[in-house]
């Protein structure tokens, strides 16, 4: 932003502050953030998005210098004019209202005035802010969920962009309902929920997902799409790779003919990952081929736009996580700032959900004791599934649904511990039972032991150290009861097990 040519800019002010009498706070902050006189409210009054910094000031003395120091002071942003083209059409798609300022900022502000711009987000009920961290009551989606809109609202106006949303709903909270949070619950639940969102896509979401975007898509008639790649463990930013991917392969029209590219989702690249991704598409016979863009010249400006989600992280935060992915981005420019995307080429096709998870590894070893499993899944009575004290029941009620529907004649049998049958209401179906522990570990082992040795029986052991590739002695004791008690799996969560099944059972029904 150049500071001296203020004057065709539109301010407006951040959505966190609130003016109370004559001071100037930042969300629930009781500390002003500052106080200002008769003139400041006067100015405060006539910003309202739509006036030009050169009308607001219409001559007065020190208003332009005010307005530079509140810029200055990231308590308004100044939106500047830019010229309003019809086409070529870019959609960007992110799953978090954030995602795409993050990952493909610097990529946008080039495209700023050059491209009409879409930004469509996925996510949009949330009670997700920094305040999680320090324990503050600031949880009510509704209000959560209304700043983060205007956040982003403010940030397309910023890129020359428009801001539209889909009506999905983040992980923590389809994991444990926005009713039953609380601020004297939260250092109890937040371990639990994060991990909640380290958890596998669930193909009926991937599925819905697929539908919304592309029904949202064909509506915009896009020339060029941007996706994520799905880099990290979040799961939604997974569902939504594998939704576009899906609903990309099946399109029709004008939309099969837009360019697709992927981004990779920062600051959760990692290499290693990216190149799986790559390998697997590979063998479905698309390529996903490297490139750069330098973005030195405006990366200042895209850490300005990425400040704007106040809500969710402090710039301090975030500016090094940012740069650091930035410069490594373009090995052969030392010292220059860049953006890794990936261009489609070759017919887009969905590989399995498996081999693009950040934990394959782990999956795969899990994979060779649920197989016998799939082989005749109509043969099982009964699955019992043990929750040990680290257990994460991520959604346990849409994953015992699937597991209902892998094994038909079963029912289900769920073992909560007292450490974790918060995370557990009432079952939504006859063949699930709900029961929990009351004498630690003596109870747990009598009733392994028991389903371990009933006919017809599936016994699944819920440890969150079976996600880990190096799990210790635990591990070894893990792997130690499986391999002796027949039928029985050891897995991070009910998720990643009925992935696993789902695939499974796919192949055995095609072969």
């Amino acid at each position: 932003m150049d500071l001296n040519r203020f004057d065709p800019c539109v301010p407006c002010v951040r959505p966190h502050y609130r003016v109370q009498e004559n001071q100037l706070f930042f969300l629930i902050s009781r500390r002003p953030a500052s106080v200002l006189s008769e003139k400041d409210l006067g100015i405060f009054r006539k910003i309202d998005g739509i006036k030009t910094v050169a009308e607001i000031a219409q001559g007065e003395m020190g208003v332009i210098e005010r307005l530079r120091e509140w810029f200055e002071a990231d308590i308004l942003e100044m939106i500047p004019p830019t010229e309003r083209v019809s086409a070529p059409h870019l959609v960007v798609i992110e799953p978090h209202m954030d995602d795409a300022a993050l990952s493909v900022g610097g990529r946008l502000l080039h495209r700023r005035g050059r491209n009409r711009i879409t930004i469509l987000s996925v996510v949009k009920y949330s009670n997700f802010t920094s305040y999680w961290d320090l324990k503050r009551d600031y949880l009510n989606v509704d209000t959560v969920t209304a700043l983060r809109l205007r956040e982003s609202e403010l940030a397309a106006r910023l890129l020359g962009a428009e801001h539209r949303c889909l009506d999905w709903t983040d992980a923590p909270i389809r994991f444990f309902p926005a009713g039953r949070w609380s601020v004297e619950d939260l250092k109890r639940i937040l371990p639990t929920v994060y991990a909640s969102t380290e958890i596998s896509p669930d193909s009926k979401d991937v599925a819905i997902l697929k539908e919304k975007l592309r029904g949202e898509l064909e509506r915009l008639a896009p020339d060029e799409i941007w996706i994520p790649m799905g880099l990290g463990s979040h799961v939604d930013h997974r569902t939504v790779r594998s939704a576009c991917v899906s609903m990309l392969a099946e399109a029709r029209g004008r939309l099969a003919k837009a360019s697709v590219s992927m981004y990779e989702d920062l600051p959760y690249n990692r290499e290693s990952l990216a190149l799986q991704i790559q390998k697997a598409f590979a063998t479905h016979g698309t390529r996903l081929l490297r490139s750069t863009e330098d973005v030195t010249d405006v990366f200042d400006e895209k850490l300005r736009l990425i400040s704007v989600f106040a809500s969710q992280f402090k710039r301090s935060f975030m500016e090094p996580l940012i740069r650091e992915c930035a410069g490594r981005a373009d090995q052969t420019a030392q010292g220059r700032l860049a953006e890794v995307y990936y261009r489609v080429e070759g017919r887009l096709a969905q590989p399995g959900e498996s081999s693009l998870a950040p934990n394959r590894d782990v999956l795969e070893a899990l994979r060779r004791r649920a197989r016998p499993l799939s082989k005749k899944p109509k043969e099982h009575r009964r699955i019992v599934v043990l929750a040990t004290p680290s257990a994460n029941l991520g959604r346990w009620r849409t994953d015992c649904d699937r597991l209902l529907e892998m094994f038909p004649n079963s029912g289900i049998r769920l073992y909560s511990s007292r450490m974790t049958d918060w995370q557990v209401a009432a079952p939504s179906h006859e063949r699930i039972k709900v029961a929990v522990f009351h004498n630690g570990i003596a109870g747990w082992i009598r009733e392994m032991l028991k389903a371990a040795f009933q006919a017809r029986t599936v016994v699944v052991i819920l440890w969150w150290g079976a996600g880990r590739k190096n799990r210790g002695w635990k591990g070894s004791v893990s792997d130690g009861v499986a391999f002796f008690l027949r039928k029985t799996v050891v897995a991070q969560s009910l998720g990643d097990l009925c992935l696993l099944l789902e695939e499974e059972i796919r192949k055995n029904d095609a072969a």
